[in-house]
């Protein structure tokens, strides 16, 4: 099953990522002075110069186009819920979460200097220091140090691990009602787990799993999940988040109490 953004498709171009003269800071607002959810990042520019992932030529585009399906999408799952982000970077999504109403933000994340940045970021945009945790370590260790979460993301992860089924037993240990999860896929249709090493040269074994693989893992929890219709949203196309386009990558949200109804 598809999902798709409640709010009229967005246009692939023209419109995401661009940016008029004059624009500060502090533009894309709306009237009540709230931020632009098409615009985002242009308006909470610093994790597009934190961030340490993508070109820095295409993160704004990116960005934007990402926090309309996971976040925005989403808002109403978010809205007052304990989020839990797993391998949270510089702590944009967690940043965004609480933007969308969540109540709390944990973050785990295994690179020092990003922990550091993570509440560097928070601290520049005046949030709370009670309502975000971002936790050092590997998510494997750390995870059953935490408790219980209502959101648990899973954004550009999944693909980084070998032990897919651990993780998300730990994931389900934290008794969310809600998983998301974007992850590249393999393009292998039969379900299996693509193994490869991290990078070239590299020693560190990692898995792709196939949309197959996906399904089976979700379901062999009980759980049911729906697919973000990128190709049908207009955020994406052949030259921007093109390996969404090319469903190379995918968004699923899951519901993870399923089996209690």
């Amino acid at each position: 099953m598809l999902r798709s953004l409640e709010q009229h498709p967005i246009r692939a171009s023209g419109m995401l990522g661009s940016r008029t003269a004059g624009d500060t800071d502090g533009g894309h607002m709306t009237e009540g002075g709230e931020f632009d959810p098409e615009h985002f990042f242009d308006r909470f520019t610093r994790f597009l110069e934190t961030s340490e992932t993508g070109r820095p030529g295409k993160r704004r585009e990116r960005f934007n186009g990402r926090y309309l399906a996971l976040i925005h999408g989403n808002r109403d799952l978010i809205r007052g819920a304990r989020v839990l982000d797993l391998a949270s970077h510089d702590g944009r999504w967690s940043f965004a979460a609480l933007k969308s109403g969540a109540a709390s933000v944990t973050g785990i994340e295994h690179k020092p200097g990003l922990v550091t940045k993570s509440h560097e970021n928070m601290e520049f945009y005046d949030l709370p220091r009670s309502s975000y945790e971002f936790v050092l370590g590997d998510m494997f260790e750390r995870l059953d140090d935490l408790g219980q979460f209502d959101v648990v993301f899973c954004f550009g992860v999944f693909y980084h691990v070998n032990d897919h089924m651990l993780l998300l037993s730990k994931i389900a240990r934290r008794n969310p009602a809600t998983l998301i999860m974007d992850t590249n896929v393999s393009q292998i249709a039969a379900r299996v787990i693509e193994l490869d090493y991290e990078a070239v040269g590299g020693t560190k074994l990692v898995g792709q799993p196939s949309k197959a693989a996906l399904d089976a893992m979700f379901e062999s929890f009980g759980w049911t999940h729906e697919y973000f219709a990128w190709q049908e949203s207009g955020l994406c196309g052949p030259h921007n988040l093109s390996d969404y386009w090319s469903k190379r990558r995918v968004t699923a949200v899951v519901n993870c109490r399923s089996r209690e109804h």
